[in-house]
C-alpha cells in the first residue's frame, strides 16, 4: 500500500521517438523506423507506453528469481543499462515502476515527461519527473525503454527502486514466499480453478468478513497484515480494542495506526484467516489493504492477461525441519545483552525485546542471521537491522551484531 499511487500525466514522444531511434542506429547504422511513418510511430508508442515498457525480449520458458524478505516486502537485485545490480521493491500495489531521484541522475536517464503522483494517504499530488530507462535485465529477462517515475525516496526507502508487475503481463508470474523466490513462466490460469479468483485495477480482489463481501488490494509492498480504514472500526467485531501504535509512513504523508484483534474470520478465495491480527489506519480513502503478515504464509500467481489470480497457502516441509534442528540452538542465544535487551525462546520462536518497548520475534534468514519482526501486524516505521548472533572460539555465545542495511555493524556483548 505504501507504494500504491495513481499517476497522471504526459511524455515527451519527441524524445522518447528520438531516443529509440538512436539506440538502434548506434547498433547497425539504420533507423529502427522507415520515413514518413511518424503517426504510426507515436500510435505504436503510445500503446507500449501503457504497458510501461516497449520490448520484452526472449527469455526461457521459465525464469526464477530469488527474492529478500529482510524488510517484510519481496526484494530483488536488477541491472539497469547493464549496470548494478540495484535493489528493488516488487511491488503489485505500485501503479507504476519507480526510481530513486539519485541514480537517475546517477545512471544519466532522460526526463521524457511528468506526473501527478497521487499517494492513497493524502489528498495531496506530488509532481515527478518521467524517465526512460532503455535496459533492464532481472534474471533471464531483459526489458527495453521502461518509463519509471523519478521519485525522492528521502528516509522513507532504502531501495534504489520499485517494480510493478506491468511489464511483466505476458507471464504468470508468481511470488513464492514461502520459497523466497519470484518465477516466471508461461501459460495462464483457469477460471473457476482451485483457489483461482478474478481480480480487478490495483490487485483488488473480493474478500469476505464475517459474511459480508468487501474489496480488498494484495500488495506485497504493504508490511501490515489486513490493514482498515479506522472509519472501518465501528464495523467490526473486534476481539481486544484498538491499541495506538504510533504512526506509519509512506513518501508524501504519514497517519496514526492501531493494532487490533478481529473476532472472527476473513476469508480470502478459499482461504480462511481465523481471529486474525489487524491494523487501522487514519487514513483518507476506503480501500482494505492485505500485507505482509498474511501474504508470507502464501504463494501468489499472476495471470495479468486473464485477470487472475490464484492463492495458494504453502508449508515449507525444508525450512521446518531446519528450524526444529535449530532449536537446542536456539535456547544458548537466550539471556541479556547490553544490560537493555532480553532474548527469550517462546513456543518454538526466539524473541527480542530492549526494556520498555515492543517484544519483536526474530525470523531466520539463513545461518546466524535474524529479522526482527513485529508482532500483531504492527508496522515498523523505520527499517529494522539484522541480528547475528557471535560465538567464541568454543562456542559459546559472547553476543550479538547488529547489521545495518548500510554495511555497518554495532556489537553488543551478552551479559554474564
Amino acid at each position: 500500500m505504501r507504494d500504491a499511487f495513481k499517476f497522471y500525466g504526459e511524455i515527451n514522444m519527441e524524445k522518447l521517438v528520438s531516443a529509440i531511434t538512436k539506440k538502434r542506429s548506434e547498433k547497425d547504422g539504420r533507423s529502427i523506423f522507415p520515413k514518413g511513418h511518424s503517426i504510426c510511430i507515436v500510435s505504436w508508442i503510445l500503446l507500449l507506453f501503457s504497458l510501461n515498457c516497449f520490448a520484452l525480449q526472449k527469455m526461457n520458458e521459465t525464469t526464477t528469481v530469488p527474492m529478500d524478505l529482510s524488510t517484510m516486502v519481496p526484494n530483488v537485485e536488477l541491472k539497469i543499462n547493464g549496470e548494478g545490480p540495484y535493489r528493488f521493491d516488487f511491488d503489485t500495489g505500485a501503479g507504476m515502476s519507480t526510481i530513486s531521484a539519485q541514480y537517475a541522475a546517477i545512471l544519466g536517464l532522460e526526463v521524457i515527461g511528468e506526473t501527478s503522483v497521487s499517494s492513497p494517504a493524502s489528498t495531496e499530488p506530488i509532481m515527478a519527473s518521467i524517465v526512460n530507462v532503455p535496459s533492464v535485465s532481472l534474471g533471464d529477462i531483459h526489458l527495453s525503454y521502461i518509463a519509471m517515475v523519478k521519485l525522492d525516496f528521502g528516509d522513507m526507502l532504502s531501495v534504489d527502486g520499485i517494480l510493478g508487475l506491468q511489464p511483466f503481463s505476458d507471464y504468470l508470474v508468481t511470488i513464492d514466499y514461502p520459497g523466497e523466490k519470484i518465477v516466471f513462466d508461461r501459460g495462464h490460469l483457469q477460471h473457476n480453478s482451485e483457489n483461482v479468483i478474478p481480480f480487478g485495477s490495483m490487485m483488488s480482489v473480493h474478500i469476505d468478513i464475517g459474511g459480508t463481501e468487501k474489496v480488498a488490494h494484495l500488495d506485497t509492498g504493504c508490511p501490515a497484515s489486513f490493514a482498515f480504514p479506522l472509519a472501518h472500526q465501528n464495523t467490526l467485531k473486534l476481539k481486544t480494542p484498538p491499541t495506538e501504535m504510533g504512526r506509519a509512513g509512506m513518501i508524501g504523508a504519514s497517519f496514526k495506526i492501531w493494532k487490533a484483534q478481529l473476532d472472527g474470520q476473513i476469508r480470502v478465495a478459499d482461504i480462511i484467516f481465523e481471529s486474525p491480527d489487524i491494523v487501522l489506519e487514519d487514513r483518507p480513502g476506503d480501500f482494505i489493504t492485505i500485507g505482509y503478515p498474511v501474504l508470507k504464509e502464501l504463494s501468489i500467481t499472476v495471470d495479468q492477461k486473464n485477470s487472475l489470480i490464484k492463492l495458494e497457502k504453502s508449508h515449507p516441509v525444508e525450512k521446518a525441519s531446519k528450524e526444529g534442528k535449530r532449536r537446542t540452538e536456539d535456547h544458548q542465544f537466550c539471556g541479556r545483552y547490553g544490560g537493555v535487551r532480553s532474548v527469550t525462546f517462546e513456543n518454538g520462536a526466539l524473541y527480542i525485546q530492549r526494556d520498555g518497548t515492543i517484544k519483536m520475534k526474530l525470523v531466520e534468514n539463513d545461518d546466524h542471521l535474524y529479522r526482527p519482526e513485529l508482532t500483531g501486524g504492527m508496522v515498523p516505521m523505520n527499517k529494522l537491522p539484522r541480528i547475528r548472533f557471535e560465538r567464541d572460539d568454543q562456542g559459546i555465545v559472547i553476543g550479538l551484531t547488529f547489521v545495518h542495511d548500510d554495511g555497518s555493524e554495532e556489537f553488543v556483548p551478552k551479559d554474564k
